[in-house]
Order: structure tokens, then C-alpha cells, then sequence
């Protein structure tokens, strides 16, 4: 992958920084920061006294759980939290200037130019009204004005791995796969080759392989540009591999740091131990000999029609799914596996019929791809879905309670007592007080959020759930409990999985079969042992091959 050509710019940034830079000191220095909110009567510590010290050509890691006062940490260098509700003390000085005590118009030439900042939930990061291409072409206008924006642009999403990139400049958001959409951030935090990236969570929607391309390019760019990173991450595959000092964050305080190597090989901190070996281990559940097939697709093809020729025909077709073939069992977990824009959602949406596509879906015994809307319609409350993005898919004008409750009153199940019982023994199931239904999504952490859609689906008691990268936005631990709760419903609900991820740690530890699809196609299928020991396909040799753990 091709490195970001150094502008003019760019390469006397890199060459007349602070002397204090030739000499070693830090870049960024984080002094007994403390960071409170007002919430309602009372006040919240999201962060107290952090001291961290950020260096030039360097990586500083903070990992930690989701809460632990991470991301507040990272919003607090640029000032991005919300003023009204965030208290905030201490020090943060950048390049010799004390970043909490900036006017705002100094702060805003920093903003972006000497600083970039990669945030955690794309969908929410980007505005949806404006077509990515000029969402990228304004930040490099607003500090490099003399630059051909339109050419830039196309250049930072070639660099990225957006395919075909000429074509994606019109693409609005929602049009794009939540790994490009991450990408598309990487290119605006890069844009104008700042000096210190801040990086929250930098790869969490994006596969192996685009991962690796990723890192291996930030890597690059800090080397060219001796460019600091301060990197936020629960995924500790890529703190060991891009990280040289780590600093582990709980409940707000930084409990132990150190270079990376001594941090994980000989972890101090009981919570540091807690949080290496919480990997998601083990096996599925044993899959009964008889188990009849549930699901059967066949010859599934969902081809998008761009643009209309004088006939009134489509001049070409992004081909999203070609002709997929594929099978699932009672109580079996399927894995679906491969690069973001692989097809792998898409397909998923296909086959619970929520997306037109061609082909034949035969389900629990009944063609479904033949039945109208109407009949679909009685059918679906055995199968369900849990989406990526748990803040996205929850409404923050409904109680956890109405959440969960959607599928009974659509299909009129329960009303009055026996709703409220329902409601209860579902949260419990999924590890979550009763109580909390009455409480609202954003009270909750991506954790719970992602269990409250998980309780959701399932309230119906479903035959079929499509869980769509449920864990791909959750720290490890919890990633770890959220698996285990996965497999302990699959065995107390007797569900079947149709499991979407790039997370081959996941997908080893919850599934029975997996299939791997490559540009809308499958390219290989089988046991999930047998695929780990004997990949047939190159491609499935790639994506295990740049698997970082």
C-alpha cells in the first residue's frame, strides 16, 4: 500500500518541530487529569488523575473496559466534551501549550491540522446528509486551502482500501459497509498528515485483512512523519502489535503502565491479568447427529442497478451477492466471514428477507422466497437479528422496556402482566437487572446496549437469529461474556446462529461451520476445525494469515 505523499507542508511540519522534539521530550503530556459530569443532581468521575506522556515516532496504548474512562480521556485533548455537563482540571499541554486553556480559534487550527482524531462510531461521526467525498474535501479546505481537494480526497481513499474510489466520492454514509464507513474517518483524521493521531478504536469495524493494511499504514505514516499516536483499543492484538508504552485504564484511573512487552509478559495488576486472559476461548456446543436443516439457500443473488441507459436499463450493477449457496441446521452456529463489502450483511438481510433479492430461501420447510410480504410477515417472529451497532439500532426516545417489548406488540403476544414478565425473564436471561426497564439506552455501556438487542430478538423465542458483528464495538472482556451468553442461550433456547464477523477468535470459539465470501461470492465452506487446519482457497489462507492473535 502506498504511502500518503509528503506535501511541502507536511514535510516541514516534520522537519521544524519543537527542538524540545529533537530532544526526546514528549509531544503531548497528560498531568493529573480529572474529568466530572453533571448528571441530573449528582456528579460522575469519569477520570481521575491520569498522567501520560505521548512521544514523537511513538504509540502510547490506553486499554481498558468499556467505562473505564478511555474514550473521556482521549475527547478531553481536543476538548470535545460536551461543556454544559463536563467538568474538567489538570493539564493537557501539546507542543508547549497547555490545550484546556486555548481560545477556541487556536484550538481549532490544532483541531485536525496538528492533531487528527479517528473516533470509534463512524455512522455517528459522519454527517448523513453530505456525501463522504465532501465531508473529506472540507477538512483538507479548512487547513490547506491551496490544495486540490478532489485529488487529495481521491488519494486518501485509495490509500485506505476503499474500492474503486472515483465512484464512492457521491456515496452518502449509509451507502457504504460500517468497515468502509471506518475508513472513511481514517482518511479525514489523515488528511492533513497531523503530528499526533488520536485513534479510538481505529479498526473495530474493519476485517483481518484491511486491519493489518491499516496498521501497517499508520505504522508508515509515523515513521515518515515521526507522527505520535495515541492509541484507545480493547483489542489487545493490536495494542501488542502497534503499541510501544500501554497504560491500563479502570473505573477512571490509569492502575498500571509500562513499555509493552513487560505489560504483557509480566502483568503486575491483577485487572491487567483479568484482562489478558480474557480471549474468547472454547468450543461450540455439540450439535445433535440428527440435526435437520433449518434454513437452505440457493442460487441467492442481490445485484444493485447503477444508473439508467436511454432504454430505460441499468448501465451497470454493484454485484453485493452473486449466486450464494449455502445450508444451516437446528441449534447449529454458521459463521460468515470476510472482507467488509465482501457481502456477508447483505447476504444475512437476504435471507431473513429484508432485502430483494433472487434465488430460493426455504425455512423451517417453507419456500419463503415465494411468499408475499403479508405471509413473510406471520413468519417473522422465528427469526431475528441483532445489528453491529448497538447505539444505532436502539431508540433513545424508548425505554429499555418498549425496546425489548417491539416484537410482542407487533405481534400482539402479551399485553399487561404477563408483557412486564416477559420483559423481566428475558433481561434476566440476558444478564441484565429487570429493573433496568425502565431505565434509556444511553444510561447503559456498549455492553449492556449490545445485550439489551440481544434480549430484544430473542424475546419472541426465535428459531433463527442473524447477529450481525455483535461484537465487534465491546472491549475483550466483554466480547468473552458476551460469547459465553451467546452459547448458554443457544443451548437453553435451543437457537440457530447465523453469525457475521471478522473476528476469527469469535468465530472459532461460537461456531460449527463457517463460510468465507469474497466479493460476493463464497469461496469456501466447511467445519470450522477443518478450515482452521486445511484452508483449500488462498484467500482463506490471507484472511487467517492476518489474523494478529
Amino acid at each position: 500500500m502506498p504511502l500518503i505523499p509528503a506535501t511541502e507542508a507536511s514535510t516541514a511540519q516534520a522537519a521544524s518541530g519543537p527542538e524540545s522534539n529533537a530532544q526526546g521530550e514528549a509531544l503531548l503530556t497528560i498531568r493529573d487529569l480529572g474529568v466530572d459530569f453533571s448528571v441530573e443532581d449528582r456528579t460522575v468521575t469519569a477520570a481521575q488523575g491520569v498522567c501520560l506522556s505521548v512521544y514523537p515516532g511513538r504509540t502510547c496504548a490506553l486499554v481498558g473496559e468499556s467505562g473505564s474512562g478511555k474514550s473521556v480521556t482521549a475527547l478531553s485533548v481536543l476538548r470535545l466534551l460536551p461543556a454544559q455537563v463536563a467538568r474538567t482540571s489538570g493539564e493537557i499541554i501539546f507542543e508547549g501549550r497547555d490545550l484546556l486553556r486555548l481560545d477556541e480559534g487556536a484550538l481549532r487550527e490544532v483541531r485536525g491540522g496538528r492533531i487528527g482524531m479517528i473516533f470509534q462510531e463512524p455512522m455517528t461521526s459522519l454527517n448523513p446528509l453530505h456525501p463522504i467525498g465532501r465531508q473529506i474535501a472540507e477538512n483538507v479546505l479548512l487547513h490547506q486551502p491551496e490544495v486540490d481537494a478532489k485529488a487529495r480526497t481521491l488519494e486518501l481513499l485509495d490509500l485506505v482500501g476503499i474500492p474503486d474510489a472515483a465512484s464512492r466520492l457521491n456515496s452518502f454514509p449509509h451507502q457504504l459497509s460500517g468497515g468502509q464507513r471506518q475508513r472513511v474517518i481514517i482518511a479525514m483524521a489523515l488528511a492533513n498528515d497531523p503530528v499526533l493521531l488520536i485513534a479510538d478504536e481505529p479498526t473495530t469495524a474493519l476485517d483481518v485483512t484491511i486491519q493489518a493494511q491499516v496498521l501497517a499504514l499508520l505504522k508508515d505514516l509515523q515513521k515518515r512523519l515521526n507522527m505520535a499516536i495515541l492509541l484507545i483499543s480493547h483489542d489487545l492484538g493490536v495494542v501488542r502489535h502497534m503499541a510501544d508504552e500501554v497504560h491500563v485504564m479502570r473505573e477512571g484511573r490509569i492502575v498500571e503502565s509500562g513499555p509493552r512487552d513487560d505489560i504483557f509478559r509480566n502483568p503486575g495488576h491483577a485487572y491487567t491479568k483479568t484482562l489478558l486472559a480474557s480471549t474468547p476461548s472454547g468450543r461450540p456446543g455439540p450439535l445433535a447427529d440428527d440435526a435437520q436443516t433449518l434454513l437452505e439457500a440457493n442460487n441467492i443473488r442481490v445485484w444493485f442497478p447503477q444508473g439508467k441507459n436511454f432504454f430505460g436499463r441499468a448501465k451497470s450493477y454493484i454485484k453485493a451477492v452473486t449466486d450464494a449457496e449455502l445450508f444451516i441446521r437446528r441449534g447449529e452456529s454458521l459463521g460468515v466471514v470476510g472482507e467488509s463489502g465482501s457481502g456477508k450483511t447483505t447476504l444475512g438481510l437476504a435471507l431473513l428477507r429484508l432485502q430483494a433479492c433472487q434465488g430460493e430461501i426455504t425455512f423451517d420447510g417453507k419456500l419463503l422466497s415465494a411468499m408475499g410480504e403479508g405471509e413473510v410477515r406471520k413468519l417473522r417472529r422465528n427469526f431475528q437479528i441483532v445489528f453491529q451497532d448497538p447505539y444505532g439500532s436502539l431508540s433513545p426516545r424508548m425505554t429499555v422496556g418498549q425496546i425489548v417489548a417491539e416484537g410482542l406488540d407487533a405481534h400482539r403476544l402479551a399485553t399487561g402482566t404477563e408483557r412486564e414478565e416477559r420483559i423481566a425473564e428475558i433481561l434476566e436471561a440476558v444478564d441484565l437487572d429487570p429493573a433496568a426497564m425502565h431505565r434509556y439506552p444511553h444510561e447503559f455501556s456498549g455492553g449492556q446496549r449490545q445485550r439489551i438487542s440481544i434480549a430484544r430478538a430473542l424475546i419472541l423465542r426465535p428459531k433463527f437469529v442473524v447477529l450481525d458483528e455483535p461484537t465487534s464495538a465491546l472491549d475483550r472482556t466483554v466480547q468473552f461474556q458476551i460469547v459465553e451468553l451467546l452459547r448458554g442461550l443457544q443451548a437453553r433456547f435451543g437457537l440457530t446462529y447465523m453469525f457475521i464477523t471478522h473476528d476469527l477468535a469469535l468465530v472459532r470459539a461460537l461456531c460449527h461451520r463457517i463460510v468465507i465470501m469474497k466479493d460476493g461470492r463464497i469461496v469456501e465452506q466447511g467445519g470450522t476445525d477443518t478450515i482452521f487446519a486445511s484452508p483449500v482457497q488462498e484467500y482463506t489462507r490471507t484472511l487467517l494469515a492476518a489474523a494478529l492473535e
